[in-house]
């Protein structure tokens, strides 16, 4: 298939200035796209439409959640006027009540395990909601990409009848900006001991990241 135009939503601003996992690897995935020659519409937030650089704001507020996006998606999905072979690059399951009954063609980057997080946040109850529309909401996708061995194989057991169209695509490292430095040096600008364990942590404090699980762990190991 060639892909000639692909519609992002995100919860990104025009300047592409938000810092995050998925703010990030849709902003990346937007440069790459339009490196390969690909026409790339983002549908974000903020109060500036910007089209010279194909940005659409479909959202309000200094710091919308996801829900937010989703609501804001659903609300126009009637109004879309993208052309029929546009790809929509979608970064969560429920973000494709937005586009349910359109003709494009739908790929949706999973990014953790949503259902997890759901059940978390809203108890169980909302956890089980959330399974229902999600596995409707993969029916409606023609793929699911997945970054981790760990979410890609715990969806397929609870979703198997999706099998054909998931795909694990990890994500790569650009090793010429990642790689081990001088842990000595990095030890004393931090102001560490040296030969003390010690982990970093980068990353929202919520309760699906379980960072109290880090700090028990932390506890339990000597000095």
């Amino acid at each position: 298939m060639n892909v000639e135009r692909v519609v992002l939503p995100a919860l990104v601003r025009a300047a592409r200035d938000d810092i995050g996992g998925v703010p990030t690897y849709v902003v990346e995935l937007e440069r790459r796209l339009r490196g390969r020659g690909v026409d790339v519409d983002v549908l974000g937030y903020g109060p500036t439409d910007d089209p010279s650089t194909g940005f659409s704001t479909i959202l309000d507020g200094e710091a919308p959640r996801g829900r937010d996006l989703i609501l804001a998606l659903w609300k126009r999905r009637n109004t879309w006027t993208f052309p029929h072979d546009a790809v929509v690059h979608l970064q969560r399951p429920d973000e494709v009540l937005g586009f349910l009954k359109g003709p494009w063609p739908l790929v949706v980057s999973v990014h953790g395990c949503h259902k997890r997080t759901v059940s978390m946040r809203q108890g169980k109850l909302a956890g089980f909601v959330y399974g229902v529309v999600q596995r409707r909401m993969s029916e409606r996708a023609d793929a699911l990409v997945f970054e981790t061995h760990q979410d890609h194989d715990a969806y397929l057991a609870v979703h198997p009848e999706v099998r054909d169209k998931v795909h694990l695509l990890p994500i790569g490292i650009d090793r010429d900006r990642f790689s081990p430095g001088d842990q000595m040096q990095s030890r004393c600008e931090l102001g560490l001991p040296q030969g003390v364990k010690a982990i970093a942590y980068l990353g929202r404090l919520e309760k699906e990241k379980n960072v109290t699980a880090l700090v028990e762990a932390m506890r339990q190991i000597p000095d």
